[in-house]
């Protein structure tokens, strides 16, 4: 076999050449210098005269060295360096076997231009083990190579006897998929908050010619699956379309009320929601088919709560003012749910303030903190930390990695408090505290703690009722979360029937007839006309959303946390407004309606 010869250096130093061989086994080593320092080799002199190959071609041989019977040739190059070793050319000698035989090397394109996505297999063989490398630095026992961008490389190969060869390749660019001819400009992201009000517009914008037809297709579920609705729209004249999906997100939520009180935080999948939205086009076919086009995605999940913004509000339907944020030092913290400036926290009653837990701060450590305010507005004492959401990592994702939609999901799936939560008061409160502060908070690496909400003021009420009659309400305000209020006033209990079906009676004998009609059915309703002494203009405020609230509830029993569902007369509000801004607040409201008896 030929002996192995390998390049061990090639240095150019002000002029000089120098090319360095080594026999692995048997110790040759051939240097060539240029012709100043090793004059017997004039070809090489010739072939290193600067800037040109001295009139050689790549291939013709420029020197040869015989070792024992093995030949080894210096062949001419085309680039920088101008010569290399061919092969040694004759067999014999002392040296090594030599087997090693690069077949072919497969690969897989890069996807795109920039993704360094595509692979690389060398596929190689000898009767002993083989190194491989792609850039004659770096050498590994793995022949695949990963993480490559388009172009051309050289496989090389050397095994443990020294034995060396290359292989050039090519790895492709896929070239890039024409974009569709309609694309999403505009989503209902407000400086980076993807919640929205559900009784607000929630609007998609796309663009494709004018006149095109848009399928939207809404998908909720937590398994990415399931409550998927189609809605319909068309272009305008330029090409703008605008997709209202709001009245289709309604069947996602309900307003119903199913917390039983006894977690500190509780997520209220009822009236909060998410989604994930793509459209395409859609025309038809010479059959008048629909043909649907390539689906574009709006991205990450959007969420929806059961709220209503007003006209004029300067973030128009987005939640912002309300979603969290991780941000240390924010001028604006996140707003608890709660249409009251100061809610009234009844410490023997139900009672919860709900607020969102964003996708942002998804992983965080959240507690809740504050501090009892006294009759002077001194602090009396602080309330504590309590821990309130302790999940690992932020990957919003279930472990098969569907899509992340929080309403109906299965706890311990993902997190499953991210949404709209409802916060419990459990702590003990600083003795002569007439107010409490409360805001939640997480402590990030560094000790320090970082308030992700504001601190809302409570007014504290230890014995609300004091044994006079109350009625105890719950009611979900304008901005989604569920408000409470206690009215202890001299109430008025009415009942009113109606829809009475009365038949007249054959009387035959009326010495025994005991009436001449006969009541069939009726029905009977009560009601209960409740109010409350002193409040402010601020407070009333706060109280007249009762009469446009989607749901409200009384308080049956307390220990049993039994409430029951009424209905709001719609013209019983009254308001008497006395001086100072203080004035007397009356409501009426209907319970269910009576079980009577039929005939």
């Amino acid at each position: 076999m030929p002996a192995i010869v390998v390049i061990d250096t090639f240095s150019n130093s002000y002029g000089y050449y120098t090319i360095s061989y080594t026999h692995t086994f048997d110790g040759l080593t051939v240097d060539f210098e240029d012709s100043s320092h090793h004059a017997a080799e004039p070809e090489l002199s010739l072939f290193f005269s600067p800037s040109e190959r001295g009139g050689r071609n790549a291939g013709d041989t420029i020197f040869t060295a015989t070792y024992g019977s093995d030949i080894v040739e210096i062949k001419a190059e085309l680039e920088y360096p101008y010569a290399t070793v061919y092969h040694s050319t004759a067999g014999g000698g002392s040296g090594p076997g030599c087997d090693l035989l690069i077949s072919s090397v497969t690969t897989t394109n890069e996807t795109s231009a920039g993704a360094a996505n595509g692979t690389a297999t060398i596929h190689a063989t000898s009767s002993v083990p083989i190194q491989y490398s792609l850039d004659g630095i770096t050498w590994t026992s793995g022949n695949i190579f990963t993480g490559l961008a388009g172009g051309t490389y050289t496989a090389q190969c050397i095994d443990s006897n020294t034995c060396s060869g290359s292989f050039d390749f090519t790895v492709s660019t896929t070239p890039a998929t024409p974009p569709p001819p309609y694309s999403l400009v505009d989503t209902p992201v407000y400086n980076n908050s993807r919640w929205s009000a559900l009784f607000n517009p929630v609007v998609f914008k796309y663009h494709g010619a004018p006149g095109t037809k848009f399928r939207t297709e809404i998908t909720s579920g937590y398994d990415g699956a399931t409550n998927v609705m189609t809605a319909d729209h068309t272009a305008d004249l330029s090409g703008n379309c605008r997709a209202d999906i709001s009245k289709y997100l309604r069947i996602l939520l309900k307003p119903r009320d199913d917390h039983n009180y006894t977690a500190i935080n509780y997520r209220d999948a009822n009236i909060s929601a998410s989604y994930t939205l793509r459209f395409c086009a859609v025309t038809r076919d010479a059959g008048n088919n629909e043909v649907l086009g390539p689906w574009v995605s709006a991205g990450n999940p959007f969420y929806v709560t059961y709220s209503a913004m007003q006209i004029g509000n300067p973030t128009g339907g987005n939640m912002q003012p309300y979603v969290t944020l991780p941000t240390a030092g924010q001028t604006h913290p996140a707003k608890f749910l709660n249409d009251f400036k100061n809610p009234r926290f009844y410490t023997d009653m139900p009672f919860d303030l709900s607020f969102i837990y964003s996708e942002l701060i998804a992983g965080y450590q959240i507690k809740l903190g504050g501090n009892g305010i006294d009759i002077n507005g001194n602090i009396s004492g602080a309330l504590g930390e309590l821990m309130l959401l302790n999940e690992n990592g932020s990957v919003l994702l279930n472990n098969d990695g569907s899509k992340l939609l929080i309403e109906k999901q299965t706890p311990g799936v993902l997190y499953n408090k991210l949404g709209l939560n409802r916060l419990r008061i459990t702590q003990n409160i600083p003795a002569n505290s007439i107010w409490l502060d409360i805001f939640l908070f997480y402590t990030n690496t560094s000790g320090a703690n970082i308030q992700i909400t504001e601190a809302r003021r409570l007014l504290l009420d230890n014995s609300p009722c004091n044994g006079l009659p109350y009625e105890y309400l719950k009611w979900i305000g304008p901005t989604g979360g569920w408000m409470y209020y206690m009215f202890i006033k001299n109430q008025l209990h009415e009942i009113a029937t109606n829809n009475s079906v009365i038949t007249e009676t054959y009387i035959s004998d009326y010495a025994t007839a005991d009436g001449t009609q006969q009541q069939v059915s009726i029905n009977a309703q009560k009601s209960i006309t409740a109010g409350v002494n002193d409040v402010s203009i601020d407070e009333a405020e706060a109280l007249s959303t009762l009469m446009y609230s989607p749901k409200v509830y009384r308080l049956v029993n307390k220990e049993l946390n039994i409430w029951q569902a009424v209905i709001i007369d719609t013209k019983s509000l009254k308001m008497y407004q006395t001086s100072g801004g203080i004035g007397d607040f009356e409501i009426r409201f209907l319970l269910p309606e009576i079980n009577t008896q039929r005939a």
